[in-house]
């Protein structure tokens, strides 16, 4: 993969147990590494096993002579023992003062581990190298404790014994589940990131945020490896998922399907507005705002990829509201990644609004003799875009208020409930035998407040068809 498009990589890991007793204690160990090589490395086998969790190396009289991992660039150990934060067993060998652990070379004592750690360490080639970059270390310290993690959730699940039966044993396995992100950012200049989701509410927290080591290789092999020592765990991921940084997020504005419209003054509209993370990487300060009613309660301000919240808000129509005909509002979502922001997302919504006591009546007659006219369908739209004449079409049409009524044996339908304002007939249907209008739309009219309006159409006959040979001449249908 090229480090000019960067990587993001998740996966689920569980580790329980522990299951393996040494010098009469059982303690759970070691870890599970990711980790990134030079894309040039074979990467056949992994680094050392136990502290250095299958990425680092090992070299020591105690521990032997273990290489680390071919042609390393990066290791990120999800190390619930500790030995990984310290450099005991050879671990960091030649490497600058500042890329030393603080814990030291001591090895094994608990003095000198850390536990429920993360931690990362840099480049490294057989024997030499690996050094420490960062870790999860608040810097307290105590003999007994070792060095203390900053993670607000624990590495280490509680479960201790799986069912043989694979529906019980997903049950058995929920609770130690943790889902790790790890991104790093397009070179030249990367920066890794690991997020975590323990799972207990709290969705994806960022733990850990470092510059990635130089000179960047210009592709990279990953690997996973789980390794113990004397003391063992049980180790496990799954649903790996690999791509580029794409932060992404949608916004969708919604009213119940059974809101009654049109709205009427004083009705209490609710809101729902569905905030997507679409993207594969997490988000967080997940913002939803109103343009007519300013911030939107999220009950969720972090989601990981895939993740959705939904945020609510109400209006009230207005009078206001009434003299346009209809309830505009748009809202926008916009999120974190990274320290930078992702969107915005916007999404319009607009419902219809009647007034109080205006009516529109419509009186289709025959063009010919003037008599009642039934079966005739008409529109009623208002005008809403500020362009002269009725547009029905394009990103921003005039208001439909009633999508038709037919003219009844009196030739009349009658629209009411209508506030003030401007209105256009549109006919969209002609009983049988009868021409359409050449022009369908009757207005623009105005309608002031209580306001009872009756609008007279005419419908020209579709005469029989006349003359030599059976030719009709001009109105002929």
């Amino acid at each position: 993969m090229s480090s000019q498009d960067g990587l993001v990589v998740s996966f689920e890991q569980w580790q329980y147990g522990p299951v393996g007793v040494w010098d009469g204690e059982k303690r759970p160990a070691d870890g599970i590494s990711f980790f990134l090589v030079d894309g040039d490395a074979t990467l056949d086998a992994p680094g050392a096993f136990g502290g250095s969790l299958g990425y680092a190396q090992k070299n020591s009289a105690d521990a032997g002579r273990v290489p680390g991992v071919e042609k390393g660039y990066l290791g990120v150990g999800l190390d619930v023992l500790g030995n990984f934060f310290n450099d005991g067993e050879g671990r960091g060998t030649g490497c600058p003062d500042d890329q030393k652990s603080p814990a030291g070379t001591a090895f094994p004592t608990i003095s000198s581990t850390g536990p429920n750690m993360v931690t990362l360490r840099g480049p490294g080639d057989g024997l030499d190298g690996y050094c420490l970059l960062g870790a999860t270390y608040n810097g307290a310290h105590s003999d007994d404790q070792g060095w203390e993690s900053s993670l607000p959730g624990r590495l280490q699940g509680p479960t201790t014994e799986v069912s043989d039966d694979p529906v019980q044993a997903e049950r058995d396995l929920e609770p130690s589940k943790r889902t790790v992100t790890v991104e790093i950012s397009p070179a030249p200049d990367p920066v890794v990131t690991v997020w975590i989701d323990f799972h207990d509410g709290k969705g994806p927290q960022k733990v850990l945020s470092r510059p990635a080591p130089g000179p960047v290789p210009s592709t990279y092999r990953f690997g996973f490896a789980g390794s113990t020592g004397v003391w063992t765990d049980v180790h496990l991921i799954r649903n790996v998922v690999v791509g580029k940084p794409a932060p992404a997020l949608s916004l969708t504005k919604s009213v119940p399907d059974d809101l009654p419209r049109p709205l009427k003054v004083g009705d209490t509209v609710p809101y729902s507005y569905t905030v997507t993370n679409t993207g594969n990487t997490p988000l967080t300060d997940v913002t939803v705002t109103d343009d007519r009613l300013g911030s939107v309660s999220c009950p969720e301000a972090t989601l990981a990829p895939g993740e959705q919240v939904i945020c609510t808000a109400s209006a009230t129509v207005t009078a206001e509201d009434a003299e346009r005909g209809r309830l505009d509002n748009t809202a926008t979502a916009t999120a974190v990644h990274d320290g930078r922001e992702v969107g915005p997302e916007e999404d319009r919504l607009s419902l219809p609004v009647s007034g109080e006591g205006g009516s529109v009546t419509v009186h289709k007659v025959d063009g010919h003799n003037g008599k009642p006219l039934p079966g005739a369908v008409f529109q009623l739209w208002r005008e809403s875009n500020g362009v002269p004449g009725l547009q029905t079409r394009g990103s921003d049409p005039d208001t439909e208020v009633d999508s038709g009524c037919s003219t009844d044996d009196k030739g009349t339908c009658s629209f009411a409930g209508l506030a003030r304002g401007t209105y256009y007939l549109l006919q969209t249907d002609t009983p049988e035998g009868y021409q359409r209008p050449g022009n369908p739309v009757t207005g623009p009219f105005t309608l002031t407040e209580d306001e009872h309006l009756t609008k007279k159409i005419s419908n020209p006959r579709g005469e029989p068809c006349k003359g030599k040979g059976g030719k009709g001449g001009k109105g002929c249908t």
